[in-house]
């Protein structure tokens, strides 16, 4: 039994490029030929595609790995209230600041109003 044109394509670009197949952009053609395809074409095409995601995978992970991103830190974690903990390197200023500018983020006060008292 000879496959559909869709199914040869979708083999053929998923040989060729992977990535596409990684990222998800022939996800929709995949569930078309899960839905339509025969047993044989739905056969042939999951092995191939199970194996292109488990190698994406396994690239993210090792970049991962190797080249791990540092923890950003969450610069309002530490306060409470509208004032900073006194134990901050801050100086009064500063923290009066940093005070009135995540009271201006939880009450979404316009940007311009910021600078008023």
């Amino acid at each position: 039994m000879t496959m559909h044109p869709v199914v040869e394509l979708f083999l053929r670009r998923a040989a060729s490029n992977p990535e596409e197949m990684s990222n998800g952009r022939w996800k929709w053609v995949l569930e078309r030929i899960q839905m339509h395809g025969s047993q044989s074409e739905k056969d042939a095409v999951l092995p191939v595609y199970n194996k292109v995601m488990l190698d994406g995978a396994h690239k993210g992970m090792m970049r991962e790995l190797l080249n791990p991103e540092p923890e950003q830190k969450d610069m309002f974690g530490a306060m409470s209230g509208s004032q900073t903990p006194s134990n901050t390197p801050y100086s009064g200023y500063q923290n009066q600041v940093l005070a009135r500018a995540q009271n201006a983020l939880t009450t979404n006060i316009p940007y311009k109003k910021l600078g008023q008292p």
